[in-house]
């Protein structure tokens, strides 16, 4: 053990030190663990020195048998974070010296949390909300509460010193921000950090890279764009809505809307950037004209000109569809009048059959023949034991009564029905859909029901 009158009554920290790194790991552990709040505030550099050979490569030749099998664990940094409790700067550079040693810890998770709440404050000082779940300790509770009690005076203090304070807060938000971004690649599904944690210390500290980035991997679209709603930056908002509302992406189109009903309700001239908007909601039909209308008619400072060349392309488009239904209906309209000729002469007519080849085998038809009423003739041996129905035509009469059963089956299922209702843009369309095909058929009582 360090005798008390070594470190602490006679200020020998050298001498203290150098015993340290005389004892065995173990035991240099507990002693520093005991004596380190001491130590590390006169000799930072010197105690962080013990630490790292500690916790990544002390005493190689002791702890390994000769066949090479590792008798002991290596002890974690985050074992002697407490003797840090007045010195966050040292604690900061004792990690980031670990960390950059060390690249897959058993305690990268809490390593991470340390981290970030150290680069996020906006005080540099001891982590104590990543340090909660680590028990009782009498000197971290003393922290907290002289934190909570003198952390707004602190910061007034600090800024106004010079600049000295607002290139520090930077710096540790960059590295924040670093280790984030490194602590979250893209290939990985979920970090090696709390994301509640670091979701309360960016809002806590107004770090708003941090909580676009972490919205972003969380695919909190909205959440995002918020972000940039609050502090009125249009031309990041929209940059934004192209990266994430974009569906070939992945993104979510339907923030084009959202995007559109804050122009909407802003009530200033932002004609420039509507009309952008406009665009892509045109582009991926995220809303219907006549909602678009409604939407900016409430901004007072928008005229019709911003509009007008939409409206014209909308119109457009709806003539042209219109037509194009014209023309499928006349078609139609001739194709039933047709089928209603044809059934009225089978009913009422001989039919005459001319052919004299087989339509299976080719061959002259002779006696035993079936004959279709869709002039298909066939040897009764070409048709084995299916001489109820025409092997040429009966795959698109089953495909008829397929496609009839499947739409009885919906029209039992009225939560599909309500359903689609609900998503579609247009609901109506829906509707009109199933009176087409018949899905929707009249009650006893005269009502309809699907």
């Amino acid at each position: 053990m360090v005798p008390q009158d070594s470190a602490q009554d006679l200020g020998s920290y050298q001498e203290a030190l150098q015993y340290i790194s005389s004892l065995e790991p173990n035991q240099a552990g507990v002693t520093l663990k005991e004596y380190g709040k001491v130590l590390i505030e006169h000799m930072p550099t010197e105690t962080i020195s013990i630490l790292m050979t500690l916790c990544t490569d002390a005493s190689e030749s002791k702890r390994k048998r000769s066949n090479g099998t590792n008798l002991s664990m290596l002890p974690s940094p985050m074992d002697f974070i407490n003797i840090f409790v007045h010195s966050p700067q040292s604690l900061m550079d004792f990690l980031e010296k670990y960390v950059s040693r060390v690249k897959d810890s058993p305690a990268q998770m809490e390593i991470n949390n340390t981290l970030l709440e150290l680069y996020l404050s906006n005080i540099l000082s001891f982590p104590s909300i990543s340090q909660e779940i680590n028990g009782d300790d009498p000197d971290l509770k003393a922290e907290n509460l002289r934190k909570m009690a003198n952390g707004s005076a602190l910061r007034n203090t600090t800024k106004g010193r010079d600049t000295d304070y607002d290139n520090n807060h930077r710096e540790r938000f960059r590295k924040g921000l670093a280790l984030l971004r490194s602590a979250w690649p893209s290939e990985m599904e979920h970090p090696t950090f709390d994301v509640d944690l670091a979701i309360i210390l960016c809002e806590m500290n107004s770090f708003k890279d941090g909580l676009l980035f972490l919205y972003e991997k969380m695919k909190l679209y909205k959440e995002v764009i918020a972000c940039y709603m609050q502090a009125h930056d249009h031309d990041k908002l929209i940059a934004c809505c192209r990266k994430l509302g974009d569906s070939t992406q992945g993104g979510d189109p339907s923030l084009w809307g959202d995007l559109l009903k804050y122009f909407g309700y802003l009530g200033e001239d932002c004609s420039k950037e509507v009309k952008e908007v406009l665009t892509y909601i045109e582009r991926d039909d995220v809303l219907p004209p006549i909602v678009v209308l409604q939407t900016l008619s409430k901004n007072s400072c928008l005229t019709l000109s911003v509009v007008k060349d939409y409206i014209a392309r909308k119109l457009e488009q709806e003539s042209k569809l219109i037509e194009d239904d014209r023309k499928s209906i006349d078609k139609y309209q001739e194709e039933t009048t047709s089928m209603r000729k044809e059934i009225q002469e089978l009913r009422t007519n001989a039919k005459i059959f001319q052919l004299s080849k087989c339509t299976a085998c080719t061959f002259t038809l002779d006696l035993p023949a079936v004959h279709f009423m869709c002039m298909h003739s066939f040897h009764l041996r070409c048709l084995g034991d299916n001489e109820k129905e025409c092997p040429e035509c009966s795959p698109e009469y089953r495909a008829v009564l397929e496609t009839r059963r499947n739409l009885e089956q919906n029209a039992k299922d009225q939560d599909l029905f309500f359903h689609q209702v609900k998503s579609s843009k247009d609901g109506f369309s829906v509707i009109a859909d199933y009176f087409s095909k018949g899905i929707v058929s009249k009650t006893a009582n005269g009502t309809c029901s699907t």
